[in-house]
């Protein structure tokens, strides 16, 4: 089983439960896979596009100063272009950024949760089969007492 299911609802163990179980674990992680990986890129998509449109308004910017020197007749038209672009992009991105903080906290949770889980494990299996592999060490190797403790030391650590 991919993940283990509560034996009282459904008793997996016979055969077509078994299969259909795996089928409905598979096909519910396939789904939360492509969402995760569609949200991801989806900001991604979105933090380039402003990007790009940053880039766009430092070129108009950069341009202005340039003509200023020359005297040109339309630069408050286009210092006005300017500032209605950057408007339109400071928009764009309090907009994204209102969208996209509750999908990105959400996986900050779930991966917050499962670095938490898997320390946990790793903890409590050290502590549960600590004195097993103080045997299969020491056995295995037959080294002197000083050798044996600093292999234990760098293998638990």
């Amino acid at each position: 089983m991919t993940c283990p299911i509560y034996s009282k609802i459904i008793d997996t163990r016979f055969t077509p439960l078994n299969e259909i179980a795996i089928v409905l674990q598979n096909v519910i992680i396939l789904i939360l896979s492509f969402c995760t990986a569609g949200g991801c890129s989806l900001a991604a998509a979105f933090a380039i596009h402003a990007c790009g449109q940053l880039n766009v308004l430092y070129t108009w910017l950069h341009e202005l100063v340039e003509n200023q020197t020359k005297k040109n007749d339309k630069a408050e038209q286009k210092l006005a272009a300017i500032v209605e672009h950057h408007l339109r992009i400071l928009s764009f991105i309090s907009q994204l950024e209102s969208i996209m903080h509750k999908p990105a906290f959400v996986e900050l949770i779930g991966c917050t949760t499962i670095m938490c889980l898997l320390g946990y494990y790793i903890v409590t299996v050290r502590y549960r089969y600590e004195e097993m592999q103080i045997l299969f060490y020491t056995n295995k190797y037959h080294l002197f007492t000083k050798n044996q403790k600093s292999l234990l030391l760098q293998n638990v650590y």
